[in-house]
């Protein structure tokens, strides 16, 4: 193992790369903006990364014309365990939300965290939602909800919007809507208490 300055030219990813980086690009890019480069990428005799793609990625859109490369000399076999070891042990790890809590708090003024919380995550730790370990928010996370959820929205896209109310969850601050006439028609029957139909 050695740690080289290379162009990133000369460095070439991983052709068939598993992983989809798009919104992690945009944190690690952030990062390296606000803390510098301090982690080199990963990569075989050839210049092909084994791990540092999201990385190499950030380098590039920022204009970064060289990394600091830790060349290892692995056959392409061990290779391609490493490549995903080196991810999955990443999506194995927990936090502990008391620990990440005080740290967050002592950190004061979390305008430079926001971008790393997807999904109201931070507010929801800071305001005490989040209890236990929990594992983060991830890109993939968030595309297979979306995935999930396709289609679930086609007839209220399809209907009057004025049948639908905006609310705000008291307890998360999460906006949604909700069908006015059905909100209407239940909070009557509560009101006159009617039973609710099964």
């Amino acid at each position: 193992m050695k740690l080289e300055t290379k162009n990133l030219n000369e460095i070439k990813p991983y052709w068939r790369n598993p992983r989809i980086t798009d919104e992690a690009v945009k944190a690690v890019k952030s990062s390296i903006s606000s803390f510098g480069f301090n982690q080199p990428l990963i990569i075989d005799a050839e210049n092909v990364i084994i791990a540092g793609h999201v990385r190499y990625r950030a380098l590039r859109e920022l204009g970064f014309t060289d990394a600091d490369c830790v060349v290892v000399d692995m056959p392409p076999s061990l290779a391609k365990q490493y490549r995903i070891a080196d991810n999955k042990t990443a999506e194995i790890a927990v936090w502990d939300v008391g620990k990440l809590t005080l740290e967050l708090r002592e950190i004061g003024d979390l305008t430079s965290m926001i971008g790393y919380f997807p999904g109201g995550e931070l507010e929801a730790l800071m305001n005490g939602a989040v209890m236990e370990s929990y594992r983060p928010v991830t890109a993939e996370d968030l595309s297979r909800r979306d995935t999930a959820l396709s289609g679930t929205m086609t007839d209220r896209a399809g209907a009057s919007t004025t049948r639908y109310a905006p609310v705000t969850c008291p307890e998360c601050g999460h906006d949604f809507n909700i069908n006015a006439e059905e909100f209407l028609a239940e909070s009557a029957r509560t009101v006159n208490k009617e039973p609710i139909p099964s």
